[in-house]
């Protein structure tokens, strides 16, 4: 009996296969009036070549001349299954949603002043008020790298100005001098209003620039006094203030010698305020 249930059992699977092929339907109650009469249709619509089926029909049924072929026909009638999509083949067009993740930690709030401030000039024997001149003195950088945009402010006090050295016919080791120091946006007039220019220190860089809400000019005395800031929300990134004028007022008793004092300049996170 088994032979007879693989021939129903592939006269079945040919009925499939012939369906798909578009080859009329053959089997033993067809009432065939001659031992071959479709093998020439079954052969064109299954194809030619290795995959060919070779079957021959009788009146009791259909006969394989190659049945190990069977498996190897069936995949060649049926459609290939689709090709996952992946984006590692050139050939498609699928995307896929990935996810990209920066992790940035807070830097710091670091301050680049002058590395000295000078002045000089001649006695008249009235009041007088001289400039820092140099132009390396008259800028400072502030850099705010620490991510919080809280702002900050630039201080500074004044130790008040001492005789450095004694003098013939002038003054005595640590003599006093009382010159007042004060800032301004304006090295060439000393009670200018002007605020100092601000602005990115590398342009491009995408920092925010310093808005001050700092009023000038502005004494710089023994207690701390900001002399500039940067409101919150600005002064994000490296900032060069610049155009400033260090202004000194000289009593007319000034006598001759070289004065100094110590300024301390420092930076304060937070915008600051002047009470």
């Amino acid at each position: 009996m088994a032979p007879y249930w693989n021939g129903c059992l592939f006269w079945l699977q040919l009925q499939q296969v012939s369906a798909q092929a578009g080859v009329p339907q053959v089997g033993p109650a067809a009432n065939r009036t001659s031992a071959e009469p479709h093998r020439t249709d079954i052969e064109k619509n299954l194809g030619k070549g290795s995959h060919v089926l070779k079957l021959r029909s009788t009146r009791r049924g259909l006969k394989i001349a190659a049945p190990a072929l069977l498996i190897s026909a069936a995949l060649a009638v049926s459609a290939a299954p689709a090709q996952a999509c992946s984006v590692t083949s050139p050939a498609t067009t699928c995307s896929e949603s990935i996810v990209g993740t920066l992790g940035l930690t807070s830097g710091s709030l670091s301050f680049t002043p002058p590395s000295a401030l000078g002045w000089n000039g001649q006695l008249t024997g009235t009041e007088m008020r001289v400039v820092d001149g140099t132009p390396a003195d008259q800028s400072f950088i502030v850099n705010d790298a620490t991510g919080s945009g809280a702002g900050w402010n630039v201080t500074a006090t004044d130790d008040g100005f001492k005789c450095a050295a004694t003098v013939s016919n002038g003054c005595t080791l640590n003599d006093p001098l009382a010159a007042a120091l004060s800032i301004n946006g304006d090295p060439d007039h000393y009670q200018g209003t002007t605020v100092p220019s601000s602005a990115c220190t590398v342009s491009g860089s995408g920092c925010v620039a310093p808005t001050t809400d700092v009023d000038y000019p502005r004494s710089i005395t023994g207690s701390v006094t900001r002399i500039f800031n940067a409101v919150a929300g600005t002064g994000r990134g490296s900032s060069t203030v610049s155009n400033i004028g260090w202004w000194l007022k000289v009593p007319a008793s000034a006598e001759v010698g070289t004065y100094t004092t110590n300024i301390t300049l420092a930076v304060v996170s937070g915008p600051g305020s002047d009470t």
